[in-house]
């Protein structure tokens, strides 16, 4: 990977992209190979490499509906792109979020980036693949899955020589691509780490993503057992360690005499009495099955008898977390 301080690489590269866009050759000494193949796929979609014009962006309703289907992508990665951006700020960085396809989503950095990064037809909605605007790092990682740094005049188009981007795609927790990030900047303010903290914010966001995708299958599976537990046609109670109550249903809510939202987190035995103790089975550790309990709720002082069935709730090591008891 060539760096600004090589200025006499940078030139014979310059020279060598001039000798492959007139001849179709490539000089392997100067062209890393993965530049070299963008080069024959952008030369093979016939991109104009002396265009200054960039792909049109699409209207404003296009633009909503690209965000709109990007919605989730974009909420996730939102506030790691704007610590990322706190970082590069008067770096002279922009950082990029595309989707999958290359268009741009978000552009964050500093005004002056953000003014030069249009005149090169960066802007939100326009798109980055190769075979619309050539060889460019969202391009090259959206075709090889990998994280890609290209220079200067490893640019397939002339137009935007003087930059620099460093690119990494994102993937969800099946491993397919939904989108990539990207930072870019003009190409003598490139670093040898920028790459890596493009891989760590990309990181970040793949993280968050997983976290997020958890927490809503950790949703559905509540709603299920919500459910479920509503369902039966036995009053459930579940208690932490404290003796608080923690779950209950619609038939249990009556036993009790209140909604549920006025019970959970209150000691159970603060709300009914019974004829021995329900919470003798965090010291025992022994339940019971359909014995007959005295349940009187303070509210009502009425008693009624029930079959109780409980028992104790330990998580995947063994460790006491809590009692279930059924009312039968």
């Amino acid at each position: 990977m060539p760096f600004p301080e090589d200025l006499e690489h940078l030139k014979k590269i310059e020279k060598a992209r001039e000798k492959f866009i007139a001849t179709g050759e490539i000089d392997s000494s100067v062209i890393r190979p993965i530049i070299a193949d963008s080069w024959k796929r952008c030369k093979t979609a016939g991109v104009d490499p002396y265009s200054k014009k960039s792909a049109a962006p699409p209207g404003a309703k296009e633009i909503e509906a690209l965000l709109d289907k990007n919605s989730y992508l974009i909420k996730v990665s939102w506030p790691i792109l704007q610590m990322a951006e706190e970082m590069i700020r008067g770096s002279g960085f922009r950082i990029d979020l595309s989707d999958k396809d290359g268009y741009i989503l978000k552009i964050i950095g500093d005004k002056e980036v953000l003014e030069e990064s249009k005149k090169v037809g960066v802007v939100v909605g326009s798109n980055r693949s190769e075979t619309i605007v050539g060889t460019n790092s969202i391009g090259m990682t959206i075709f090889t899955k990998e994280p890609v740094q290209i220079i200067g005049p490893e640019h397939y188009n002339l137009f935007p020589r003087y930059w620099t981007c460093s690119s990494a795609p994102l993937r969800d927790s099946s491993g397919n691509l939904i989108g990539v990030v990207n930072m870019s900047g003009k190409y003598h303010l490139l670093h040898k780490h920028t790459l890596g903290m493009v891989v760590s914010i990309a990181k970040a966001i793949e993280n968050a993503l997983s976290i997020e995708e958890k927490v809503y299958e950790l949703g559905i599976t509540n709603g299920f057992l919500k459910a479920i537990i509503e369902s039966m046609g036995d009053a459930l109670i579940v208690i932490d360690k404290k003796g608080k109550i923690i779950h209950l249903n619609s038939l249990a809510s009556k036993i009790l005499g209140k909604e549920p939202e006025k019970v959970i987190g209150k000691p159970i035995d603060k709300l009914i009495s019974t004829n021995f103790s329900l919470l003798d089975i965090l010291n025992t550790g022994r339940g019971y099955l359909e014995k007959e309990i005295i349940v009187t709720p303070f509210y009502s002082k009425e008693s009624s008898r029930y079959l109780l069935t409980e028992k104790l709730i330990e998580d995947a090591e063994g460790r006491l977390q809590g009692v279930m008891a059924l009312f039968k």
